[in-house]
């Protein structure tokens, strides 16, 4: 239970922004603040905590249930995600903005549904499956759920404060620097929103603690791409300001082989440090691609 709320934590840091963004009309950065906490997640944070505990043990090993059952939700969630930037990039006759924002909803909406389905299984009817993890969760964190909640709510007020003094700042910035809103989302706001699972994920990967490591990194990913951006497509429509899943075509690139990757070096199980260093390169490539895209 304690790695979910340390997601939801840092989830709600990028619900903030992306609910801000949205009334502002920002959608660019919202969609790159997506793809930034996606690929951040999954090659940036996951490799920094394969990288930090291969320095220290040999070897690390995870819950193969629990990686299997990540890996074919996280390439699910990805696909139907992004459905509708192929679609638009493909230039189909008849597939308008308009009916893709409609289209965007509509998949906004199953997503949510396999979210809250996901979240069954994952605490009903099928909890026996990731019992070693909370056992050594418990262990390590013993906090127990209403000092845990405490620390959440703390915790998600100040990154919120935090959020829209940040928001604020975004176009002056931009205009500053000439960094491009691309750039600004995917990596900048990005990094920022994936402090917290940054600091856990490698405190756990020390610790020789991978279950927890890997399944903070991935469920943060899977929830920006199944939770965070349904959410901001219908608040989009909600503030009167409509908004599609079609991603820059490099965004729709980085998801996409990030996706690949994660599923390639977690297949056996077992990581090093090499592969940590690896995830970590290939972040870097895209970051440095985003600043290019004006």
């Amino acid at each position: 239970m304690g790695w979910v709320l340390e997601c939801y934590t840092g989830q709600r840091c990028r619900d903030t922004y992306s609910h801000t963004c949205n009334k502002g009309g920002l959608i660019t950065i919202v969609k790159a603040s997506i793809t930034g906490s996606i690929i951040g997640n999954s090659l940036f944070v996951l490799g920094g905590a394969f990288f930090f505990g291969g320095i220290r043990y040999k070897e690390l090993k995870f819950n193969p249930n629990m990686a299997m059952l990540n890996n074919s939700m996280m390439a699910l969630v990805i696909s139907a995600l992004l459905i509708p930037s192929i679609l638009t990039h493909l230039s189909v006759e008849g597939f308008t903005k308009s009916m893709s924002q409609s289209f965007s909803l509509l998949v906004s909406i199953i997503l949510i549904v396999i979210y809250f389905a996901g979240l069954i299984f994952l605490f009903r009817t099928h909890r026996g499956l990731f019992k070693d993890t909370e056992s050594i969760s418990h262990r390590l964190v013993n906090w127990g759920f209403k000092k845990s909640v405490i620390y959440l709510v703390i915790t998600t007020a100040v990154m919120i404060g935090v959020v829209e003094i940040l928001i604020n700042t975004v176009e002056p910035t931009l205009k500053s620097l000439g960094w491009g809103e691309l750039f600004m989302g995917a990596v900048v706001l990005a990094l920022i929103g994936n402090a917290a699972e940054n600091s856990i994920a490698l405190l756990f990967a020390w610790r020789k603690n991978m279950d927890l490591a890997f399944s903070i990194c991935i469920n943060s990913a899977q929830q920006i791409a199944i939770f965070v951006a349904p959410l901001a497509v219908i608040f989009g429509f909600v503030y009167g300001v409509p908004m599609d899943l079609n991603f820059h075509l490099l965004e729709v690139i980085a998801i996409s082989l990030s996706t690949l990757i994660l599923v390639l070096v977690t297949v056996d199980h077992k990581t090093n440090w090499l592969e940590g260093v690896q995830l970590i390169g290939l972040y870097l490539v895209f970051a440095i691609a985003f600043y290019f895209i004006k």
